[in-house]
């Protein structure tokens, strides 16, 4: 996969803020280094536009600083909100020698206003790739294109997008064609406990959003080697 870390916006006084990043583009980190503590509390630069709090699903808008508090098991993180687009395996963690490819899931969350988002995957030690673009209208339609595979492999994909609340996917078509009705799945914000003690970021295909998060709609893709289409209608309040 396509890997790429960067710094954080600068903090508000213009000094650089180099114990915070943000990975892949798309998910703000805030390491805490203090073990010892049950909970550590740090400031953290939120940069501007929305962003998901990855372990309760509440939203913060920057630009601006904020406190943040974990225990010491967890990291502060946010998912960005506005057109953030994560490829990930089916079993997150194993080493990428170990993993298997041949089902990948996609966690989108699609923008509210017109916007495009790319990602690449590349097949292992080859320079062999597969680009995915998100595009959105500001309508409420979501598009994916998922390019052919150059090096010939057949993938299945799960589309997981992360809906604001109230918000739910209503149609979808997959290549040109409609998707039955009881494939559009959504899954439901997990409750108060079961936030706090079952949820983890990237959980992956299945996996439920936590409290204060919207629906989740889930898509499934079948394998494939060609190019890949999917378009959704997403319908609810902005």
């Amino acid at each position: 996969m396509c890997t790429r870390c960067c710094p954080a916006e600068h903090a508000k006084d213009g000094a650089s803020n180099s114990t915070q990043y943000i990975f892949l583009d798309d998910t703000l980190v805030a390491p805490i280094w203090d073990s010892t503590a049950n909970t550590t509390t740090r400031s953290v630069w939120v940069p501007p536009g929305d962003w998901e709090d990855a372990w309760d699903g509440s939203t913060v808008s920057g630009p601006k600083m904020v406190e943040a508090s974990q225990p010491y098991e967890k990291q502060p993180m946010w998912h960005k909100k506005s057109g953030g687009l994560t490829v990930i395996t089916d079993e997150p963690g194993l080493r990428i020698d170990d993993q298997d490819w041949s089902s990948l899931t996609l966690e989108a969350f699609p923008a509210q206003v017109a916007q495009t988002t790319q990602r690449s995957v590349f097949a292992l030690k080859t320079e062999a790739r597969q680009d995915i673009t998100m595009t959105t209208d500001g309508n409420g339609n979501a598009h994916f294109d998922i390019s052919e595979s150059e090096d010939g492999a057949e993938r299945a994909w799960v589309v997981r997008l992360h809906l604001l609340p109230n918000q739910r996917a209503t149609m979808a078509t997959i290549d040109e064609e409609e998707m039955s009705a009881e494939s559009l799945v959504h899954l439901a914000p997990l409750s108060a406990e079961q936030t706090s003690t079952a949820h983890f970021p990237f959980g992956g295909a299945g996996a439920h959003p936590p409290q204060h998060a919207g629906h989740v709609a889930e898509l499934r893709l079948p394998s494939a080697a060609h190019a890949r289409t999917l378009s959704v209608t997403i319908t609810g309040s902005n």
